[in-house]
């Protein structure tokens, strides 16, 4: 590390080495265990989207926007598809990304075509990875029944995600409020029964979902 301790020495070969901010060094997770990451902002979204995907990931991006992310992610991995339920979105960011595959798709109204972009990625690449950033001021509840048709569709694959990167404000902050010193969530079940109960009998009526039952 030298003289500073703020500073790291890289060498990449003989002729070629210089010294880098330690605070500029960012871990990047291995792929096992399996990890969901709950962030709050875009900022971090967008970091973890730069730290944490290589050239042999496959990459679904659920609530692809106007496609910054979509376009973050396709410079990394192998293959990325980012998809989103607006046809007005998904045109302005092909328009905006045209290298991007980006595809229109109401999950919850075709999951059957959810399940075969998630096969075409798997059978691809050599990892499989899932951003789901479906509007950071969306309620819990809303984000996990995303999270829970996910599950359901990639459930007993061979190749299930070995990340997840979910932006949510609401699952943050109960999240942070229910995190050990190893930000590793206590009591997960009741956790999660908490944050995908719907808050509102407008939520039960829309989703058919009883508050007793989540």
């Amino acid at each position: 590390m030298g003289d500073d301790p703020g500073r790291l020495l890289l060498e990449f070969s003989e002729a070629v080495r210089g010294y880098i901010s330690v605070s500029r060094l960012t871990r990047v997770l291995p792929c096992s265990p399996a990890r969901v990451l709950i962030v709050n902002e875009t900022v971090s979204y967008r970091r973890l989207a730069k730290t944490q995907v290589g050239k042999v990931d496959g990459v679904l991006e659920i609530g692809s926007s106007f496609g910054e992310c979509t376009q973050i992610l396709t410079k990394h991995a192998a293959a990325v598809i980012g998809i989103d339920n607006s046809q007005e979105l998904v045109e302005e960011s092909r328009r905006r990304y045209p290298f991007c595959r980006i595809e229109l798709l109401n999950c919850f109204q075709d999951p059957l075509q959810l399940q075969r972009l998630c096969s075409q990625l798997q059978d691809r690449c050599e990892n499989f990875k899932i951003f789901v950033d479906i509007g950071g001021e969306r309620s819990s509840t809303a984000v996990c029944r995303i999270l829970v048709l996910l599950d359901e569709v990639v459930r007993g694959s061979l190749c299930a995600p070995c990340l997840v990167v979910v932006k949510c404000k609401s699952l943050s902050a109960a999240a942070a409020a229910s995190c050990d010193e190893r930000a590793t969530i206590c009591n997960l079940l009741d956790w999660w029964h908490r944050c995908a109960a719907p808050t509102s009998t407008r939520q039960q009526r829309k989703w058919g979902i009883s508050r007793e039952h989540g």
